[in-house]
């Protein structure tokens, strides 16, 4: 996507802005916010390295495991879960496909069939 005023990218941002959580946000309070951003800036960087491994995987697996929930989260701010979710979603090796319990969520990753080495998510 470019910075311009493109049909798709009007599209895009629509659909976008339709996915966050709606909710009372006048008590949101910016030290709650902050860690949250914080994490969100590294994505493009996470999602980098992750596409590179990705590539380097040469007999790809399924394998579900489960990661811990943010702090934030498991205090059920909805914005925090999004952002958890969104986090996690963004990059090309992972995905949250539900709750495993009340402090991990489930997670589909892939990784090569013969060693997890890229299995591990952090």
């Amino acid at each position: 996507m470019t910075s311009s005023f493109d049909a798709k990218n009007i599209g895009f941002g629509l659909i976008i802005s339709c996915l966050i959580p709606f909710g009372q946000y006048k008590n949101l309070q910016l030290r709650s916010v902050l860690p949250e951003l914080l994490l969100t800036l590294k994505l493009p960087i996470d999602m980098l390295i992750e596409s590179i491994k990705v590539m380097a995987i040469k007999n790809p697996r399924d394998k579900f495991t489960t990661i811990e929930i943010s702090p934030m989260a498991k205090k059920n701010s909805q914005l925090s879960i999004f952002m958890d979710i969104f986090r996690i979603t963004f990059t090309p090796m992972s995905m949250v496909v539900g709750r495993a319990d009340d402090d991990h969520w489930k997670i589909h990753t892939i990784v090569s069939s013969k060693s997890d080495q890229y299995g591990e998510h952090k």
